[in-house]
């Protein structure tokens, strides 16, 4: 009997230890199988973070590139609103500018001794002298003065200046336009912007003796009605 219980307290003892490295190992499997659940479940909820930061920073990329692409259309608006105003001023402008021609005789007298303008408005003058006389004997020019100033004192200073130009540059801040000094069979042509404000303007030529003759005329600005 006594070996009989020293046999079974002997497989006991073997038996207790195996017991207990199944249970460590169970033990140590669940915890790896934890572990492992663990790192799965955090590697799909990293994935899934990474895919939804993703697509979160690709939906901000697509709103970045949707509104630089609805800021084009606005800019594309307004390069054309300019580009219209810009086409419609040059229109205006170019309705507005007019071309005179005046012819200057040989009775002395311009072919038109009176030209009216409205404020701002672009004027051409071309002046044409077609006389056969010599330049010394019958030489023209077209001379604008300034509201204010008194013709026949301006023609004065001229003849003082002398030839072949009768132009007194130190009164230039008299003068709104001039031609040259031109002889017969040339022209001359000169472009201006009409004084702002209203009333007549004095134009004449200043060659010699013509001034006095009656070479002379009137600009007047006007508003338009």
């Amino acid at each position: 009997m006594r070996q009989i219980a020293i046999g079974i307290l002997a497989l006991t003892l073997i038996a207790l230890p195996s017991s207990g490295f199944a249970a460590s190992q169970r033990d140590d499997m669940h915890h790896m199988s934890g572990q492992s659940c663990c790192g799965q479940h955090h590697m799909q909820h990293g994935g899934q973070s990474m895919h939804h930061g993703s697509m979160g920073h690709g939906r901000g990329a697509m709103r970045g590139n949707h509104m630089n692409k609805a800021d084009h259309p606005a800019e594309a608006r307004h390069r054309n609103q300019a580009t219209d105003e810009k086409a419609k001023n040059h229109a205006s402008n170019t309705a507005e500018q007019r071309t005179i021609k005046v012819v200057a005789k040989n009775n002395l007298r311009f072919s038109k001794e009176h030209i009216t303008a409205a404020p701002g408005e672009t004027i051409t003058i071309e002046l044409v002298n077609n006389s056969r006389l010599p330049a010394s004997a019958m030489s023209h020019n077209w001379i604008l003065l300034q509201q204010s100033i008194d013709a026949g004192a301006f023609n004065s200073a001229a003849q003082s200046a002398g030839g072949p130009d009768y132009y007194p540059t130190r009164r230039a801040d008299d003068v709104i336009a001039h031609t040259r000094m031109i002889s017969g069979g040339q022209s001359d042509t000169i472009t201006f912007t009409a004084p702002d404000k209203t009333g007549d303007y004095p134009y004449i030529c200043t060659f010699p003796g013509h001034f006095r003759s009656g070479m002379k005329g009137t600009l007047t600005v006007k508003s338009k009605d």
